[in-house]
């Protein structure tokens, strides 16, 4: 008897040891683009989650009084424009018409940007090699979807999902080569798993955090298991321990150690798009002695790239930057100021005599403003003192006749 209790036991730490294996590489899809901070389901967002390093764009699917399908989440557009009443009722050329800033919660910032057709989208997605998610949100236009998709050559560049499975069956009829992604309100319908193994649909997402069970049994069926919309890091890496395999969320910026790891330069200063912790950089492959912060200033010319550890201990290794000589003379020509952190603040000051007055501004690291000041720089000026949450900010020094660029950890 104890035998065999002491045998369950050791079964169930095995198992449990299974469940918890940590994936490190969750497919990430930034909800409605990066919505948190830019105006839902429009190019300026979808370009936003492009830039931060977000596997999938994900957006929404409805159509207008013309049949164009377009990317909105409501079937109508009172909440995220000036116009009111069901998009349905109106053209194509009507609906774009409208200011689709979302006024309400951006005020006049994004003022000028418009509601953009599906095509548009996918078009903006395949320019930039990275993936979508797009979601149907009224019934009848699978076929057309699909039929974009195709004429597109993006069928393996993407997934179609919706909460409608009538609408995802008679588009994995019609063209079962595209993927699809069926969604739930709520975990804990096992039932909706095994109804997407029956058509041959990949991937099942509900919201909400699951049993462990109900992951295992989409694993089970062969089916890819996504959760919405997660915006705490907690409940991430939480995701992440249990093995889910793509999380969506309204904030991309929080994804340390789980978006892709990319590098992106101003002038000679590399700049890893994560805060996490343990980076090294690299080049040509080789380690760079005591390069461990979140930038580098590159000082020859070469393959770069960086390595980090994040808080599961998962290692990454971001893709190579090519950086060449040109790029580091014209730095060391151009730029004339100094910016650096401490307790007190962030500063920045000029490094040579500057007899014109710069407009000198800070914005966090998804493009918010967050103070302007005018000044001479005869003197090092504080752009915050006190309140900044700790992480990656850019200031920009704007003068007569250019534009200087640089980010700053604080």
């Amino acid at each position: 008897m104890k035998k065999t209790l002491l045998l369950s036991i050791l079964s169930l730490v095995v198992q449990q040891a299974i469940a918890q294996t940590p994936n490190c590489a969750p497919s990430v899809a930034a909800h409605r683009g990066f919505s948190a901070f830019f105006p839902e389901n429009t190019i300026p967002a979808f370009e936003a989650c492009i830039r931060v390093g977000t596997d999938y764009v994900e957006g929404d699917i409805v159509f207008t009084a013309d049949r164009v399908p377009i990317m909105l989440h409501d079937e109508t557009v009172d909440r995220t424009t000036n116009g009111t009443g069901p998009a349905a009722r109106y053209t194509l050329e009507e609906i774009q018409a409208l200011e689709a800033g979302f006024p309400d919660k951006f005020g006049d910032k994004f003022a000028g940007t418009r509601i953009p057709t599906l095509e548009e989208a996918l078009d903006l997605v395949k320019a930039n090699n990275t993936l979508f998610c797009f979601e149907l949100k009224v019934p009848g236009i699978a076929k057309q979807v699909a039929d974009i998709i195709r004429e597109k050559g993006m069928e393996s560049q993407g997934i179609v999902q919706s909460f409608l499975p009538q609408e995802l069956t008679i588009l994995k009829g019609y063209a079962p080569e595209i993927p699809c992604l069926l969604l739930s309100f709520s975990t804990g319908f096992t039932q909706y798993i095994d109804y997407a193994a029956t058509i041959g649909i990949e991937y099942y997402g509900p919201g909400g955090i699951p049993e462990q069970s109900e992951i295992d049994h989409a694993h089970e069926n062969n089916i890819k298991y996504w959760v919405y919309t997660i915006d705490d890091t907690t409940d991430m890496y939480t995701l992440m321990r249990m093995g889910a395999d793509g999380i969506f969320t309204n904030r991309p910026d929080r994804l340390e150690g789980i978006s892709k790891p990319l590098i992106k330069n101003s002038n000679d200063t590399l700049y890893a798009n994560w805060l996490a912790g343990n980076i090294q950089w690299k080049l040509n492959g080789q380690n760079i002695a005591g390069a461990t912060d979140t930038f580098y200033v590159a000082k020859q010319a070469g393959e770069y790239s960086f390595t980090a550890i994040n808080a599961q201990n998962c290692n990454y290794e971001s893709p190579v930057f090519s950086f060449g000589t040109s790029a580091i003379a014209a730095h060391n020509d151009d730029w004339k100021f100094v910016t650096f952190a401490s307790a007190a603040g962030i500063f920045v000051t000029a490094n040579a005599s500057l007899n014109e007055e710069a407009l000198v501004r800070l914005y966090d690291i998804s493009g918010k403003q967050l103070m302007a000041t005018r000044s001479l720089l005869a003197q090092p000026v504080a752009l915050v003192a006190g309140n900044l949450a700790k992480g990656l900010y850019v200031v920009t020094v704007q003068t007569s006749t250019k534009v200087y660029t640089q980010k700053v950890v604080y």
